[in-house]
């Protein structure tokens, strides 16, 4: 999920700034190049693009606000689903790489890049 990878002898690698770090390759689909796990958040971001529309519709025809409430909650809860799996995921193969590397700037910057994006999803 990180920069646009090149997959070269089962590896992934992806370019930041002046570094390029490499990780295992994921599971790939045979049939569209995709891997389960990006299916799977592709399918949580697609159902919440579903919500948001549904949730326009009932704001704007005036619908109970306690089920408007509910298909709000459900979309959140969508969304924390997605930010799971992409965190996951992130964790056990560019960090994962990271931190089993020898450069320090990467694995410094890498730690950096996960405690602000936790203490993003914490607010």
């Amino acid at each position: 999920m990180c920069k646009q990878p090149t997959q070269a002898k089962g590896f992934l690698s992806f370019k930041k700034e002046n570094d390029t770090i490499q990780t295992p390759a994921p599971q790939v689909l045979k049939y569209n190049n995709m891997t389960k796990e990006k299916q799977k958040i592709l399918i949580n971001f697609k159902k919440v693009r579903s919500l948001s529309d549904k949730l326009i519709e009932m704001v704007e025809t005036e619908k109970y606000c306690i089920d408007i409430m509910q298909q709000n909650l459900a979309a959140v809860g969508l969304l924390k689903s997605a930010h799971q799996m992409l965190l996951d995921n992130h964790l056990n193969t560019c960090f994962k790489h990271a931190m089993s590397s020898n450069n320090e700037k990467i694995q410094k910057r890498m730690t950096e890049e996960i405690l602000k994006v936790n203490k993003l999803a914490n607010k």
